[in-house]
This record gives C-alpha cells, structure tokens and sequence, in this order.
C-alpha cells in the first residue's frame, strides 16, 4: 500500500495513515512518502505513536524520506505484488486488503486483474457526506472517454 501524503493538513494524513495500519489483512507493507514541505522529525514522531496505536504483526512500514517523493519511487521501494494508492484525507475500511485479497486468490487471472470500488467523501468525522457517493460501474467502460473510474 502506498501513501503519499502532504503534511501541512496533519488531521488529513493521521486519518489516511490509521486507516493504513487498520487493516486486517495477514500482511502488507505500508510505504509512506510525503508531497511538499515537511519536517521529517515531525512526521516520524506522528507515524510511530499511530503505529504504536494499532498493533499488527504483518506489517511492515517504510517512509521514504525525500521530498517530493513520487508514486513511482514508492512503488520501487514496494516488496509486494500489488499496489493500492492513498491519497491524504482518504479512507478505506479496514476489511478492504483482505477483501481484495480474497477476490485475487479466487479469480482465473489475478495478475490481469484490476479492483476497484465505489467512493464517496467522508467528512472530518467519517460520516459520509450526502450527494458524494460515487458508483462506479461493474466493468470499465473503454475507452475511457470521460471519466478516470480507477483514480481513487
């Protein structure tokens, strides 16, 4: 899983980076980069206290330390198969890695596989804001003419 978070907007990024560390799958790697201006000593103190919050195992958890780290340097630094992209501010449910994960083992080709699911803003609380859900459909529709349904 990779974040590439911006760490001017600290409640966005805590969010995103708790979300991370929820999640009940029996192992993934967190890679974190940051977007922008940051202090490192700051952003190391935050990640390790939220680490320290949610205890598992099969984690593992690297910060690239760059400024201006790029989705492509996370996803070389990556151990893993499979890549999920979060953005700061967003959530996924803590059940979601190893939803996907059950789906992969399932399917005839996992490695031609792509998933992705429906989306809405939450706000500051979790609680999803009315008129924001987003539906995507079943099967990508090619070509992609108008929207980028894969994005988030």
């Amino acid at each position: 899983m990779l974040l590439l978070l911006d760490p001017t907007d600290v409640e966005a990024y805590e969010r995103t980076i708790l979300s991370a560390f929820r999640q009940t799958a029996p192992s993934f790697e967190v890679l974190i980069g940051f977007n922008g201006e940051w202090n490192m000593d700051k952003c190391h103190r935050t990640i390790e206290k939220l680490k320290n919050e949610v205890q598992h195992p099969g984690r593992t958890v690297k910060i690239l330390a760059a400024p201006n780290t790029t989705i492509n340097q996370l996803a070389a630094e990556s151990q893993g198969d499979y890549v999920l992209l979060l953005r700061a501010g967003e959530w996924i449910r803590p059940d979601l890695l190893f939803r996907y994960h059950q789906t992969l083992t399932t399917c005839d080709s996992p490695l031609r596989t792509i998933l992705y699911c429906n989306e809405f803003t939450a706000d500051r609380f979790g609680y999803p804001v009315e008129g924001s859900y987003l539906e995507k459909p079943f099967r990508p529709e090619f070509p992609y003419l108008f929207s980028n349904w894969i994005d988030h």
